[in-house]
């Protein structure tokens, strides 16, 4: 209980609270299993990583599923959706349970990276494999130009903001924010940053 406890106190130590995560790691009992999911939501990148690995070690992988609780997950930070997709998707054990919550829509398949994409359609399990190329598609061709020229075709056609935001609602504003909309822990598309890539996205 001393463990469970000190893993989401705030006011311990960053290193004392990662020690308190070892030992959860290694208790297979569902209060344990709590802990650790408690812990992604900690603002913590450190902490955020050792609990997911916790999570996806043998001794916690019958209740795994529950990181890709829709409601958990819409809570996440980006810090933490990242730890969770890269482990997710480096451990052959637990690539059917990413798949899955891809397939139930709770994680967009556009929040996966290219690398993390490959891993899944070339898992060394064939009926992984088979469900990534169905859910994922087959990699791009091209250049990022060419990608650019396809993408501003959509200039073209009649603008719906209203359908533009029930978009943006569910596949970007978990890592971005837009007009005020979405987390204070997200990132703010209307800034110089973005101007810039659109810049570099233009340049041939």
């Amino acid at each position: 209980m001393l463990f469970r406890s000190a893993a989401g106190k705030e006011s311990l130590p960053v290193e004392q609270r990662m020690r308190a995560l070892l030992v959860l790691a290694s208790d297979a009992s569902p209060v344990s299993g709590r802990a650790l999911l408690s812990c992604l939501a900690v603002p913590v990148p450190e902490l955020q990583k050792s609990a997911v690995r916790a999570l996806a070690s043998p001794v916690h992988q019958a209740g795994v599923s529950q990181v890709f609780e829709a409601e958990r997950w819409a809570r996440y930070s980006p810090s933490a959706r990242h730890a969770i997709l890269v482990t997710f998707s480096q451990q052959p054990s637990l690539a059917a349970v990413l798949l899955d919550a891809v397939e139930k829509g709770v994680v967009p398949a556009g929040a996966l990276f290219g690398a993390q994409r490959e891993q899944l359609r070339k898992h060394r399990d064939e009926t992984v494999r088979d469900r990534a190329l169905k859910l994922l598609g087959t990699p791009a061709s091209g250049s990022r130009h060419d990608a650019y020229e396809t993408a501003r075709q959509c200039l073209s056609l009649t603008p719906r903001p209203a359908d533009g935001r029930a978009v943006f609602s569910r596949l970007c504003a978990g890592c971005h924010r837009f007009e005020q909309r979405s987390e204070e822990h997200t990132s703010e598309l209307q800034s110089l940053a973005y101007l810039v890539c659109r810049l570099l996205l233009e340049k041939k």
